[in-house]
């Protein structure tokens, strides 16, 4: 459902002189998997694309024309349970919990290829993560390529890791704590990850290879 309608903030002695207002430009529904974070992004740098899950699907959204495409999931998974696009908008990256082994997998897509089909074919599926558990929370690094991925996993494996998702190969992995939400490889500094959740802030180093 598309919608513009103005908030205007409610005026006080102390800001009387000051008005603030917001314009919904666009607003929509959506299902996702319990304790989702960053469940829409933009999927291209003109910011004219959304993408999000809906349930077990991800779909990809023109603003300006209402336009809806979905990617087309195999079989077995039950629920997206969380997503990343790469810095320059190139890819996305779908985390899924299936029904049959194993468990959870890495779906990427890239988003620069454009077909005359609604649907997306997936670009590759990581699915050999060793004993990561259900994947909670995904990021990109921030390299030309977006050649790495980390992610993190829910209770109870609790996994931190750092994939070569072109190799689908395990650069590095750790035991978490505690749960977290989010995940990033440093912009600034090769090899520096991080995890927060609601309680905590953690950093580690990758092994040189």
């Amino acid at each position: 459902m598309t919608t513009r309608k103005s908030l205007r903030k409610s005026r006080t002695s102390a800001d009387a002189s000051s008005d603030v207002l917001v314009e919904v430009a666009y607003a929509f529904g959506s299902h996702c998997g319990t304790g989702f974070t960053d469940a829409v992004a933009f999927a291209d740098i003109g910011g004219q694309y959304l993408v999000h899950p809906v349930g077990r699907h991800v779909s990809f959204r023109h603003i300006g024309s209402g336009e809806t495409s979905y990617v087309i999931e195999s079989a077995q998974v039950q629920l997206v349970t969380a997503c990343a696009i790469s810095r320059n908008r190139s890819l996305v990256a779908v985390a899924e919990r299936c029904a049959s082994r194993p468990l959870s997998q890495i779906t990427l897509y890239n988003l620069r290829v454009t077909s005359a089909s609604p649907e997306r074919q997936p670009t590759r599926t990581l699915q050999d993560l060793g004993l990561v558990g259900i994947v909670g929370a995904l990021g990109f690094s921030a390299d030309a390529e977006s050649s790495l991925l980390v992610l993190a996993s829910r209770a109870p494996e609790l996994m931190l890791a750092v994939v070569d998702w072109r190799k689908n190969h395990v650069v590095g992995r750790c035991k978490l704590l505690d749960q977290v939400d989010r995940v990033a490889l440093s912009p600034l500094e090769d090899g520096v990850v991080s995890a927060s959740g609601s309680s905590s802030l953690r950093l580690w180093t990758l092994p040189d290879e």
